[in-house]
């Protein structure tokens, strides 16, 4: 209970300094920004806006505790004393939406992992080997030759899972 009581004072906190910092930012983005700068600050503003109010469903409505090492948490927030839970589904998703967002998915799960099997990997590999001299030559050079198709991997991507790029390239193929 001393622990629980300790990281929801930690929290408190930190919504706190999180909530003048927002404040900060937002009369700063209202007052200070630069002519030329015009059009995108509605944008940030628009993204301060979600992280104010992500901030204040997380940190006050909520209130989350987590049950560490455990990957779980309760919450005793005010929403949560009323009994509403913390994930609320609010439409029913018919079969062929689930299939779209399923496919979406695996295009977005295959533009995750090209970067990462092209850059980081390679990357990590040439790091660790320069660091402590313990990966032989030729898996470092393997490595290094395998960056320069991230760029090649990366747009044959992007063309040939955007259904729209697909078909523009296609009409234009013709």
């Amino acid at each position: 209970l001393d622990v629980q009581e300790a990281l929801l004072t930690a929290q408190r906190c930190l919504f706190a300094l999180s909530s003048i910092l927002n404040l900060t930012s937002v009369i700063c983005l209202y007052a200070e920004t630069p002519p030329n700068q015009a059009r995108i600050r509605n944008h940030i503003v628009f993204l301060q806006v979600i992280i104010i109010l992500g901030g204040f469903h997380l940190d006050v409505l909520f209130e989350p505790i987590p049950l560490c090492p455990s990957t779980a948490m309760y919450c005793v927030g005010i929403l949560c004393t009323i009994g509403v839970p913390m994930n609320v589904t609010m439409t029913k998703t018919s079969a062929s939406t689930k299939l779209k967002i399923r496919r979406s998915l695996k295009v977005l799960f295959v533009q995750i992992v090209v970067p990462l099997s092209l850059i980081e990997v390679p990357g990590f590999i040439i790091f660790i080997s320069t660091a402590c001299q313990c990966i032989p030559f030729e898996i470092n050079l393997s490595a290094y030759f395998v960056l320069p198709f991230h760029p090649i991997a990366h747009n044959l991507l992007l063309l040939l899972t955007t259904p729209a790029y697909r078909t523009r390239i296609t009409s234009f193929v013709r």
